[in-house]
């Protein structure tokens, strides 16, 4: 285990070289060093001279350009197999140091002093499979703002940030954390899911109660939101029988204060939820009603008449148009039939190519109108979106819509 100073390396040799440890007799890291891997640094010098934009991107020491070749390289339907391996063996180059740099101020922030290496580890693992991942590279790259930072700071940040959702979501920690989803549900909503799960109507403010309660003495501890400890509880049973109590005429034992938030995290928790219906097998259905109680746009609206909100549908339903208008045909294909509910395999043997180049449009295309709606949205609002996975959910309704009315595809060719 080494969490040392990356040493420096050459603008060009970011391309073709990894980091590797050195280690001392008794076989531990000591420090880090660059090594050249010879093939990638033949085909990188090879391909300067049939490039003469990757030359001039060399020359002038510009990072981005040379990434966003690599990555146009790697997207390209017409690469072969062998160029996009090579590609992405270039970019895991280039993303060895704001990758193990994210690592390490992940570390920094917050380790398990029980175990550090395990923590470290575990942390390193998360980013190089985050650099390995050129969809994910693909969309950080895209929010790159030359002017507020640099490419390699900009994915160091990118990456630390990520490290940690992904995380908190293995770990159930942070937002994933039950007791930040108890705190965070509205109190309308955590009636509905209540009577959902079966209690009555006379009972609900008890629950609101108990859980605004807890929430008055309970907050979470350093970076983590972790079940609250038996002195918070009997504090906040105390704090319910002095405030809440009295209006609503009841009073609470601790074993009852528990039992009835053990209720409240299962009727949260029981809640049905949008998943990512990029994955066949997770696929469920989407309707109105989940996007109109977890969608952030509902947040945005909650305040205006849903006469108002109607508007912003459809001024959003116009861009998502307007957007769709602008892929080529294969594209809009390949969303018709995901949208009438074929799988990547049908939709690849519907257009004649392979399952990994509809994954590979499908996502582009998703993440395209994502992207419309996200600029528009913090354009209109002034909000910087930091989750999307609902309105990617809205995208998926409303490619439903759109194709619903028409006659499903049969054998169309390139």
């Amino acid at each position: 285990m080494y969490q040392g100073k990356i040493p420096r390396r050459d603008f060009i040799e970011q391309f073709y070289t990894f980091l590797v440890a050195i280690v001392d007799r008794q076989d531990q890291p000591r420090t880090l060093k660059w090594r050249s891997d010879g093939a990638l640094k033949q085909h990188f010098n090879s391909y300067q001279k049939q490039n003469s934009q990757l030359e001039q991107a060399c020359q002038t020491e510009n990072a981005s350009a040379i990434v966003q070749e690599f990555l146009q390289l790697y997207a390209e339907d017409a690469t072969p197999n062998r160029q996009r391996v090579i590609a992405q063996w270039h970019l895991a180059a280039y993303l060895e140091a704001p990758s193990y740099q994210a690592a390490l101020d992940r570390f920094h922030t917050f380790k398990d002093y029980a175990t550090p290496g395990k923590t470290w580890e575990h942390y390193l693992h998360i980013a190089k499979c985050l650099a390995s991942d050129l969809d994910k590279v693909a969309d950080i790259y895209c929010r790159h703002k030359p002017d507020k930072d640099s490419l390699d700071q900009h994915f160091r940040l990118e990456f630390a940030s990520k490290i940690r959702d992904i995380f908190h979501q293995e770990t159930g920690q942070g937002k994933y954390s039950i007791w930040y989803a108890l705190k965070r549900i509205s109190e309308r909503e955590l009636k509905r899911r209540l009577t959902i799960n079966g209690i009555e109507d006379t009972k609900l403010p008890v629950y609101v109660a108990a859980r605004n309660a807890l929430f008055e003495v309970y907050s979470k501890s350093g970076d983590r939101w972790i079940e609250p400890s038996t002195e918070q509880y009997h504090h906040a049973t105390e704090y319910f029988n002095r405030h809440y109590g009295p209006p609503l005429n009841r009073s609470l034992t601790l074993e009852s204060f528990r039992l009835m938030l053990a209720t409240c995290i299962k009727a949260n928790q029981a809640s049905p939820t949008i998943e990512s219906l990029d994955d066949d097998k997770n696929k469920r259905v989407v309707t109105q009603e989940h996007l109109l109680s977890e969608n952030p746009l509902t947040d945005i609206e909650e305040e205006q008449s849903a006469q108002d909100y109607q508007a912003r549908l459809a001024q959003i339903d116009q861009i998502l148009s307007a957007q769709l208008q602008q892929f080529d045909e294969k594209d809009q294909v390949i969303l018709q039939l995901h949208a009438q509910g074929l799988n990547q395999t049908q939709i690849a043997a519907k257009v004649s190519v392979n399952q990994g180049t509809v994954s590979r449009r499908y996502q582009r295309s998703h993440r395209q109108l994502l992207n419309a709606i996200a600029e528009w949205v913090q354009a209109q609002h002034r909000i910087s979106l930091t989750m999307t996975e609902h309105l990617a959910a809205y995208i998926e309704l409303w490619l439903t819509r759109q194709y619903s009315n028409e006659v499903p595809i049969r054998g169309r060719g390139k």
